[in-house]
């Protein structure tokens, strides 16, 4: 997709705005900013009825090679940072790994993966299409947003 890293990280810093490009992002903000490549935040994700919304504390990290050929993401739950709120089901385990490289000056290359535990209980009908919907429409709205920044 277009862009560069610094386009990328400068998106993923700006955890308020995650609700504009990730799949049913209800809500996100920082909970601890140890730097602009690590940080903790809190996110909330919209379940339809009658399932519970989950939550998730994520441990973010960024790592970029001196040489400037690839940019490592790791998202890892976090689930005991902060107390469980109620309403929801906390995420009890989830890691996202992103590895980017650029392939030209002005596109990136994402390999992406992500496992979770939903946590309490959903249907397979449900995780499914998180599974499989979500990643491709948080990544068509990134594409999007990084066409414009």
């Amino acid at each position: 997709m277009q862009g560069n890293y610094d386009k990328l990280m400068a998106v993923l810093n700006d955890v308020s705005r995650h609700k504009e490009w990730v799949y049913n992002s209800k809500t996100s903000y920082i909970l601890k900013r140890n730097s602009p490549y690590e940080f903790y935040y809190y996110m909330e994700t919209s379940i339809p009825w009658p399932m519970s919304n989950r939550d998730a504390v994520v441990h973010l990290t960024m790592n970029r090679d001196s040489l400037n050929r690839f940019l490592k993401i790791k998202a890892e739950g976090s689930p005991d940072y902060i107390p469980e709120k109620s309403g929801r089901v906390r995420v009890p385990r989830s890691l996202i790994n992103w590895y980017v490289t650029m392939p030209s000056s002005t596109s990136i290359s994402i390999v992406y993966t992500f496992e979770a535990d939903p946590g309490g209980s959903m249907p397979a009908w449900l995780v499914n299409m998180f599974a499989d919907k979500g990643p491709y429409e948080s990544f068509k709205k990134l594409s999007e947003i990084l066409k414009k920044s």
